[in-house]
């Protein structure tokens, strides 16, 4: 594989993983201010299952498993 190609999936994996925690701090954001059963805690925790499960399928892809 390229140097390039490795380099550009390094990035998907960082932007991944920066996306994940910028909903997690937003999430906690949400649940100190509205409680932790509020709609929109729920929302995010939601979208943050949705980029882990890409994040997991990206590293099983880039490992080969």
């Amino acid at each position: 594989m390229s140097a390039e190609r490795e380099e550009l999936k390094d990035e998907r994996l960082s932007s991944l993983l920066v996306e994940i925690e910028k909903l997690r701090k937003e999430m906690l954001k949400a649940a100190e201010l509205n409680g932790r059963d509020h709609p929109s805690v729920l929302e995010y925790s939601k979208e943050i299952d949705r980029y882990h499960n890409l994040l997991i399928q990206y590293r099983q892809k880039r490992d080969g498993a």
